[in-house]
């Protein structure tokens, strides 16, 4: 360029273009000029990602757009194991959808280009799983009785939000006086719907205690009477007589 003589191989940078005058001398012959056109392959990408928006979700989002005068272009994308999961020739931008990982993308030039090449490496996130835990204060109880049920939610995105049943509303604590044994589940989910696993607690309600007097007693006089109460069932078991 700028009619810069050059004598033998000259190679200018990748990214300069122009015309170039070169020409061959010797002792003996004349000099012989010609030009060479330098033209640079441009290949330009722009990469987007999207977390997953549950922990072992395939939602994540990477979008490549490439610019350049080359196109369309050839991507191939791996993952951390080296295992091609999407391969798209003959395209301006290409876009995988998958689970949380590490992923290489290479984009190479198609039948417009002289074989240039660009490797991107794009992680998709993912948010911690959510868990529950659960709180409970008894779960064996009379019929007149009281249960406490209690649990915590963490993890996830967000406001976190528990889910009961069956009849309870909100996240609790919740006292329960069920009328007969009852199962009560729960699970957490958080601002994306992510659940977490569902945890399940029985409030066992005992039997009303029963025992059978006779209403009349006929005795002589001076004789002692025995009065017994037993059998009695139900409750739990461990009684008391007044």
């Amino acid at each position: 360029p700028n009619g810069a003589p050059h004598t033998g191989i000259f190679q200018p940078g990748v990214d300069v273009d122009g015309r170039y005058r070169y020409f061959e001398a010797s002792a003996t012959a004349c000099p012989t000029y010609g030009d060479v056109y330098v033209t640079t392959n441009i290949l330009d990408n722009t990469v987007s990602v999207d977390s997953a928006n549950c922990a072992g979700a395939s939602d994540g989002i990477i979008s490549v757009s490439t610019t350049g005068n080359a196109g369309p272009w050839n991507y191939t994308w791996t993952n951390t194991l080296g295992t091609v999961v999407r391969t798209t020739n003959g395209a301006l931008s290409d876009t995988y959808i998958g689970s949380a990982d590490t992923y290489t993308i290479v984009v190479t030039e198609g039948l417009n280009g002289i074989g240039c090449d660009d490797t991107l490496t794009v992680t998709i996130a993912e948010p911690t799983p959510v868990t529950i835990a659960l709180s409970v204060d008894d779960t064996t109880i009379c019929k007149t009785g009281i249960g406490d049920l209690a649990a915590t939610g963490a993890g996830g995105t967000g406001v976190i939000t528990l889910n009961w049943s069956p009849g309870l509303a909100g996240n609790g604590p919740h006292t329960v006086s069920p009328l007969i044994t009852t199962t009560y589940s729960v699970y957490a989910s958080d601002a994306y719907g992510c659940n977490s696993d569902t945890l399940e607690v029985t409030v066992n309600v005992l039997p009303d205690i029963a025992f059978t007097m006779p209403d009349t007693l006929s005795v002589c006089p001076e004789v002692d009477l025995l009065l017994s109460a037993l059998p009695v069932t139900g409750g739990d078991g461990l009684y008391q007589y007044d």
